[in-house]
């Protein structure tokens, strides 16, 4: 697909120097959208995240045995698609009441960071697993206090889809979690340049007023932008 395209030759791709890389480790070694849909079945992602600690919370009321279950299929499909995460959770998975949703994340924020503060690391945890309450309405105070408040990734997962999960779903969800940290590995990156550091923020800012209309920036860019600060 990306040579019958020839998006190498794309003007755009040409004047801000992007190269599109492809291999073929994958079982499927060419994807061709069907009715502009496609899937991750068969195939690995070119740069997979290396998630070293991570960690799961549950506010639904799943048994604490197919929470487990779901985690390490997950986890699993994560490594089969081309990305490198460590096969255990940092902390054991917890279970906890959707009426304390805010205090339950830092709970587990503050038992991770003690935990890697113990082994001599100076991470904080890179991913944080989430499954919903079964009632809506919890999924923005979680991605705030998540993501802008205590600055972790997060991958948010419906009860439904982790009581019985199937292949697609699981690797679709493992598609996001790795967009999710090459994005913020690339622009933390960047953002750290010095005299990059103030333009970028200002760039970014504006797309996301200019793109969605909205005044007010959404958690993810407010989690990057707080990581800039954090050196």
């Amino acid at each position: 697909m990306v040579l019958h395209n020839k998006y190498a030759e794309d003007k755009f791709a040409q004047e801000f120097g992007i190269n599109l890389r492809y291999h073929d480790s994958g079982k499927e070694k060419t994807c061709a959208p069907s009715v502009g849909q496609w899937n991750m079945i068969n195939k690995k992602m070119i740069n997979g995240g290396i998630i070293d600690n991570w960690a799961c919370v549950s506010f639904s009321r799943i048994p604490p045995e197919e929470v487990h279950r779901f985690c390490c299929d997950l986890i699993q499909m994560c490594n089969m698609t081309g990305m490198s995460v460590n096969p255990r959770p940092l902390v054991d998975n917890r279970s906890a009441n959707p009426n304390h949703i805010e205090n339950a994340l830092r709970d587990v924020y503050r038992r991770t960071t003690e935990m890697l503060g113990k082994q001599g690391h100076e991470k904080q945890l890179q991913l944080l697993i989430v499954i919903l309450p079964e009632v809506s309405g919890s999924y923005g105070k979680i991605k705030k206090v998540c993501e802008t408040d205590l600055g972790i990734v997060s991958q948010c997962c419906l009860p439904r889809h982790a009581a019985r999960p199937n292949k697609q779903y699981l690797e679709n969800v493992a598609l996001k979690i790795n967009v999710k940290k090459s994005q913020q590995s690339s622009l933390v990156l960047m953002l750290h340049t010095p005299h990059l550091e103030r333009t970028l923020h200002h760039l970014l800012l504006r797309w996301w007023h200019q793109w969605t209309g909205q005044r007010s920036p959404s958690t993810e860019v407010l989690s990057l932008l707080n990581h800039t600060g954090r050196r």
